[in-house]
């Protein structure tokens, strides 16, 4: 992270990482995650973490064992900078029709509609500034889903922001 952030040419004083790790006891299938100073950079770190595994263990549930083997489920490096000078950059402009985003259909349910509805999919990458989304869509990225609900529609600013809104004019 470090290296990276040095890459990028950001300067010392603006960078924050923070760094974490997600815990269990074995043969557990939810972890706790612990909050480090600093990476662990040897086994007496290692040990500082299981204790304080143990006794957040203990705080959240009742109980804890000091033997019990844990495991480590993932390790964390957040790293995040602090831009007086940010941007953000508009996404090219189109009209109100999205069609160059749409990728198929879906049989989707619903509830209150009660049954499978046949339901847009389209791909975010591709979607324009104006693009008009009429519900039920779903609109797919790399890191996330968003589901526009019957009878409401998506609109995309320039910024590529979805503003989810009802036709009673409520927005979500």
């Amino acid at each position: 992270a470090e290296i990276w952030l040095e890459a990028e040419d950001i300067d010392q004083s603006q960078r924050d990482l923070v760094t974490s790790l997600d815990m269990r006891y074995a043969g557990q299938n939810w972890e706790l995650t612990i909050d480090l100073k600093s990476p662990p950079r040897n086994t007496g770190d290692l040990a500082a973490f299981r204790k304080q595994f143990v006794q957040l263990h203990n705080r959240l549930y009742g109980h804890s064992s000091d033997t019990d083997p844990i495991q480590v489920v993932n390790f964390r490096i957040q790293a995040t900078t602090r831009s007086p000078n940010l941007v953000a950059m508009p996404i090219p402009e189109g009209g109100s029709d999205p069609a160059d985003a749409l990728r198929g259909y879906r049989e989707v349910f619903f509830g209150q509609v009660d049954e499978m509805v046949p339901t847009a999919i389209y791909d975010r990458d591709f979607l324009k500034a104006n693009n008009q989304i009429t519900g039920p869509a779903i609109v797919e990225q790399l890191d996330s889903t968003t589901l526009i609900p019957p009878e409401h529609v998506g609109g995309v600013d320039r910024f590529g922001n979805l503003r989810i809104t009802h036709p009673s004019g409520r927005s979500h």
